[in-house]
C-alpha cells in the first residue's frame, strides 16, 4: 500500500503542482443523446436545442496556426517549449515568438528544397516528442503544408504503406537509427526525395543516403537555408487538411484520418466549453509534460489546448524510466495519460508490494 499512496504523493503532491477533481457537468452515464438513428450520430447534452454548443475561440482562432498566434499573445510571448539538453542538465524553454520564427525558416527551408506551399504538400515526421517536432508542426500550418506522423509501433512494413499513400517526399527524423529504417525500406519508397535528420548525421547515414541517391539534410541547414529564403507565409484555412492521422486499425494495414483546421479546433474549442464549467481552466500559468506520442489525436488536441491559452508544454527526455524525474524538475500541472499506461502503473505497484510481502515473510521465517 505504501508504494501505491507514495506514487500519488509524488503525482499529485511534490511531483506536480496542486492537484484539483473536475466537478460534473453531465451523468456520466447519459452524456449524449442520440440525432440521427441511420448514421448513429450523437450530440452532447450541453447543445441547447440542437444548436452546436461552440466552434472557434474569440471568434478569430480558426486554424491551429491562430491556435499559437494566440498563445503568444495571450502569454504575451511567454515560454512555449522547453527541453534537458541532457540527464544533468535543467529545463530549456523557448519562446512562443521565436518558435514562430523558427517555423517560418524551416517553412521557407522546405520550400527553398523544393515542397509547395499548398495543402496537397504532406510532409512526413518521424520522431519522438521535441522541440523540433512542434516547430516543424507549425511550419507545416504556416505554410499550408500537411504533417503527416510515422511512428514505430506500426512497424516498417505500415511506415512504407504510409509515405506511399500520402505521396510524402521529404521525411523529418529526429535520430540517425530512423533513417536507416527508412532507408532499408527505400527501394520500396521510390517518391521519397529527402530526409531532415534533427541530430547530427552520422557517417554511415552520409555513405547509405549518398548510395540511395537521397538528400540529407540536418534541421539545422534546413533552417540556415530557410532563413537566407524567406518567404511570405501562407496559412491553411479552417477547412484545409493539418494532420493525416494514420491508426493501426483492427485489421490490414494503417488508416489514415483526414484532420481538418476547423475539425480539429472545433474539438480543443470544446473540450474548453466542457472543463471551464468544471473548474479547470488552462492559462499561461500551466505547464504539460508531453510525453504521449504525438502520433495520436489525443496528445496533439491536448497540446493544442495549450497552446491554445499562451502554456508551457515541457517534453519528457524520451525515456520513460526518466519519466518521473522529468515530472519532478518539470512541475507539471498537466499530466495526460491513458488506462492502459495507469494499467501498468498499478500492476507495478501490485508486483512491488508482493515482492516485499514475500520478502518480510521470508525474513520472519
Amino acid at each position: 500500500e505504501r508504494y501505491l499512496l507514495s506514487f500519488i504523493e509524488f503525482v499529485c503532491g511534490e511531483g506536480m503542482g496542486n492537484s484539483q477533481s473536475i466537478d460534473l457537468i453531465v451523468d456520466p452515464a447519459n452524456q449524449s443523446e442520440i440525432t440521427d438513428k441511420n448514421e448513429r450520430s450523437r450530440m452532447s447534452k450541453l447543445c441547447k436545442n440542437g444548436k452546436y454548443l461552440c466552434e472557434y475561440e474569440d471568434g478569430e482562432v480558426k486554424t491551429l496556426y491562430d491556435a499559437f498566434k494566440r498563445g503568444a499573445r495571450v502569454s504575451n510571448n511567454g515560454e512555449a517549449y522547453g527541453w534537458k539538453p541532457s540527464p544533468s542538465e535543467p529545463f530549456q524553454w523557448i519562446s512562443y515568438n521565436d518558435v514562430l520564427v523558427r517555423a517560418a525558416n524551416v517553412g521557407a527551408g522546405l520550400i527553398a528544397k523544393g515542397l509547395k506551399p499548398e495543402n496537397t504538400t504532406n510532409v512526413g515526421i518521424y520522431s519522438q516528442n521535441r522541440v523540433e517536432y512542434g516547430i516543424t508542426e507549425q511550419a507545416c500550418y504556416m505554410y499550408s503544408m500537411v504533417l503527416v506522423p510515422l511512428y514505430d509501433t506500426l512497424g516498417p512494413e505500415a511506415c512504407t504503406h504510409i509515405i506511399n499513400q500520402a505521396e510524402i517526399k521529404t521525411v523529418v527524423c529526429d535520430k540517425n537509427v530512423k533513417v536507416k529504417a527508412i532507408l532499408n525500406r527505400i527501394k520500396e519508397t521510390p517518391d521519397l526525395e529527402s530526409i531532415i535528420l534533427v541530430e547530427e548525421p552520422s557517417e554511415e547515414m552520409k555513405e547509405l543516403v549518398q548510395k540511395h541517391n537521397i538528400d540529407l539534410t540536418s534541421f539545422a541547414e534546413l533552417e540556415a537555408l530557410g532563413e537566407k529564403n524567406p518567404q511570405e507565409p501562407k496559412p491553411a484555412k479552417p477547412d484545409d487538411l493539418c494532420v493525416l492521422c494514420y491508426t493501426s486499425g483492427t485489421t490490414g494495414l494503417p488508416k489514415g484520418a483526414m484532420l481538418t483546421h476547423r475539425g480539429t479546433m472545433a474539438t480543443v474549442v470544446a473540450a474548453g466549453a466542457v472543463l471551464k464549467p468544471g473548474g479547470i481552466d488552462i492559462s499561461p500559468e500551466d505547464t504539460l509534460i508531453s510525453y504521449l506520442p504525438l502520433a495520436h489525436s489525443y496528445e496533439r488536441l491536448l497540446e493544442c489546448y495549450c497552446v491554445l491559452n499562451g502554456a508551457r508544454i515541457g517534453f519528457f527526455q524520451g525515456d520513460v524510466k526518466l519519466l518521473l524525474d522529468d515530472i519532478k524538475e518539470l512541475q507539471p500541472t498537466l499530466f495526460p495519460s491513458v488506462p492502459r499506461l495507469l494499467n501498468r502503473i498499478y500492476d507495478k505497484v501490485c508486483y512491488m508490494m508482493t515482492a516485499d510481502t514475500l520478502l518480510l515473510q521470508v525474513k520472519h521465517k
